[in-house]
């Protein structure tokens, strides 16, 4: 079975994924156990984009990781309010 490359860190299949679980299962929760501030577009929103995409993904519960710490508390706290 090849490997389908073209769908690895694509944020809209996993979503259409998650979705699809959610339409057949009666009780489902989404979490994540973090390091999600890693990867070039993390860099450049210091880690906000992640928070909106877990909000629009509508997560149940996220873990901090240490890569949540990169850019200092001070914006975690920040971007954490986003949610």
């Amino acid at each position: 079975m090849a490997k389908r490359y073209d769908l690895y860190g694509d944020m809209v299949y996993l979503s259409s994924l998650i979705n699809s679980i959610r339409e057949t299962e009666e009780t489902v929760f989404l979490v994540d156990a973090g390091d999600k501030f890693t990867g070039s577009l993390s860099k450049a929103t210091e880690g906000a984009l992640v928070f909106d995409i877990y909000n629009a993904m509508d997560y149940d519960a996220v873990n901090l990781g240490n890569h949540e710490f990169e850019y200092g508390w001070k914006i975690l706290h920040r971007v954490m309010r986003r949610v």
